[in-house]
């Protein structure tokens, strides 16, 4: 039986106005999978037939990947019960595919102004 917490179904907020408040996501292929899986916290890809491409493939590395509801049900009670196992994967994603890269639009902005 999944463990009931604060499970809430956003539909008007921004999402990524809400990530401090998101303990996991539970996504497919989406706009909100990469800036959330930078918070470090677990994802959950609902699999599907669409190909991911190379950022989106290594980190797949650290998401878990549901192929059923009942893969969900079971990452879920796992994480919620503290069992994150992916979290030291995800974070060396994190480390070497994105560090770096902060204040990356001044940069660009700098680089087209000269300065």
């Amino acid at each position: 039986e999944l463990i009931k917490k604060d499970i809430i179904l956003n539909q008007h907020d921004m999402i990524i106005d809400i990530f401090p408040n998101i303990d996991i996501l539970i996504t497919d292929i989406s706009s909100v999978m990469i800036p959330f899986f930078l918070t470090g916290r677990p994802v959950i890809y609902c699999s599907n037939n669409i190909k991911l491409n190379k950022i989106c493939s290594k980190m797949s590395e650290g998401m878990y990947i549901a192929d059923s509801w009942e893969d969900i049900i079971r990452y879920l009670n796992d994480i919620m019960k503290g069992n994150d196992y992916l979290k030291p994967k995800r974070d060396a994603i994190i480390d070497s595919e994105f560090r770096g890269h902060d204040n990356a639009a001044k940069a660009i902005v700098d680089r087209v102004l000269g300065v």
